[in-house]
């Protein structure tokens, strides 16, 4: 079932604004009888009224259409890529309990294709893509918990995939991730090992095969590891969220895959998350970390050589188990999003464009969300998430919409709702599916790529609740239609394949 939820405007504050602003003018005219300095006043007061009303008014709003797909038992992690070489993203999911990756192909408007599946080692945990093997396609490595070895799946084109080869690594590795860490062209690895406090490194020999693991060590029980450049030196350093040490771990790298002795900083209770990318808007690596015992998501802010300030902590949901950043509003600035093992939902922060963050909007999501990532699903130029759902044994697609007011309208909550054209692809007729809030006058048009209209399937009043119609393609040719539903004051357009 399709959920959208929505982004409130506060006007809260402009209220308090202006009155605040009027006792003060109570209190000019009873202390003053002068009307210049009234009229001053009052016009002020005016603008700042329209300012206020304006921009409470018609704020960007962000929503999300959900929909759960079926994968593996016990998904523990969710990694989004293009795996088919198709120009759109796949996302790979790492099964812990049913030791198998489930790949999901998608159809090119965010909807997705029944898994493919793949044996890895025992008890996978943690999944990345990237081409490993030079031939042009993203291969998947995944670390395996019980078995203390990563799997390398090669993708022989297509999204298909070939035998699967082994290296040793730490005990229990918890996650994995790929950079060019010794800047000689090719993709290397990095995995948190929990069991034996320490990351492996495994060098790339410009093949797709490994050299043996390099281990450098962590705080304790390091859980996750992220890849970024710190210090402003052009190479891959290491961030590891280290739970039993409550700490963010920094080893920076030397610039040929060798790393420095790791420095800790605290970070909350129980570090199990820790995403780096610049969230106060100064161009260098800041880092977000998700405490599981503390319900707290962590942000260090970067000095700009790879050191950090003191964490200032925000309050996410129970359990918080991963940390994510992106543009999710478009404004310009990565804003925080968390998953949150017991709350069953994921907690979006809104950057306020300084590296502070507004309170949280919650969504819901699968049961026991253990991973969060996000990238552009649905080819609309936003960013929409991907959540691994450990209890429910699926993982959650929320597709983004930015809604802008359109003609002086308001920025409220969408009236059409659960838009969805299905089967997509399709090689002879496709149902359009929708729902409305309330009773609306609609038009859905048909659309050639080039942007001429095929054909209207509908306009004029319809009812509030679920409806659909279905389009014949006819003996229209072979390719990329779009379908678009628009109401006075809000319109949303998909993507539909047609396949001969």
């Amino acid at each position: 079932m399709l959920k959208k939820v929505g982004r409130v405007p506060n006007y809260f504050e402009y209220c308090s604004i202006n009155v605040c602003i009027f006792l003060i003018i109570r209190a000019v005219n009873q202390l003053k009888g002068r009307r210049i300095m009234n009229r001053l006043i009052i016009s002020f007061v005016a603008v700042l009224f329209v300012f206020a009303f304006s921009e409470a008014q018609s704020p960007d709003a962000v929503y999300f259409d959900r929909i759960e797909y079926g994968v593996g038992d016990g998904p523990a992690y969710a990694c989004i890529a293009d795996l088919d070489g198709d120009g759109d993203e796949d996302v790979a999911s790492a099964n812990k309990l049913t030791h198998d990756v489930s790949v999901l192909f998608n159809n090119g408007d965010g909807t997705f294709y029944a898994d493919s599946v793949y044996g890895a080692g025992g008890n996978p945990v943690s999944i990345c893509a990237a081409d490993l093997d030079g031939n042009g396609n993203n291969d998947l490595a995944v670390a395996n918990w019980q078995t203390n070895n990563v799997s390398i799946l090669f993708n022989s084109g297509g999204g298909v995939f070939q035998a699967t080869a082994y290296y040793g690594v730490g005990m229990q590795p918890y996650s994995i991730q790929v950079h060019d860490l010794d800047d000689d062209g090719d993709n290397d690895l990095a995995v948190a090992n929990w069991g034996s406090n320490n990351v492996s490194i495994l060098i790339n020999n410009g093949d797709g095969t490994f050299q043996a693991a390099v281990n450098y060590g962590t705080g304790i029980n390091p859980r996750l590891v992220f890849i970024s450049d710190l210090d402003g030196d052009g190479d891959g350093d290491l961030s590891v969220a280290s739970s039993g040490s409550n700490c963010a771990s920094i080893l920076k790298n030397n610039g040929d895959g060798t790393f420095q002795a790791r420095v800790n900083y605290p970070a909350g209770n129980g570090c199990c998350s820790v995403f780096s990318c610049d969230l106060d808007g100064d161009d260098d690596g800041d880092l977000a970390v998700a405490n599981w015992n503390s319900n707290y998501v962590a942000v260090l802010k970067n000095n700009g050589d790879g050191t950090f300030q003191s964490a200032n902590y925000y309050n996410a949901g129970n359990s918080t188990s991963t940390v994510w950043a992106s543009d999710i509003d478009d404004d310009g600035y990565a804003d925080l999003i968390t998953a949150s093992w017991y709350s069953h939902n994921i907690s979006v922060f809104f950057n306020n464009g300084d590296g502070t963050f507004q309170l949280p909007e919650n969504h819901a999501v699968g049961t026991n969300p253990i991973s969060v990532s996000a990238a552009d699903l649905d080819d609309d130029g936003d960013r929409d998430l991907v959540t691994s759902n450990y209890g429910s044994d699926d993982v959650s697609i929320l597709l983004s919409e930015i809604v802008t007011a359109i003609e002086g309208g308001p920025a409220a909550m969408p009236v059409i709702i659960g838009f969805s054209p299905y089967p997509n692809p399709f090689n002879s007729s496709i149902t359009i599916r929708y729902g409305l809030r309330e009773p609306s006058k609609i038009s859905i048009d048909i659309y050639d790529l080039l942007g001429r209209k095929v054909e209207t399937l509908s306009q004029g009043y319809r009812p509030a609740g679920n409806h659909q119609v279905v389009w014949d393609a006819g003996n229209l040719i072979s390719g990329n239609y779009f379908c678009k539903i628009e109401t006075k004051w809000y319109s949303e357009t998909k993507k539909m394949v047609l396949l001969r």
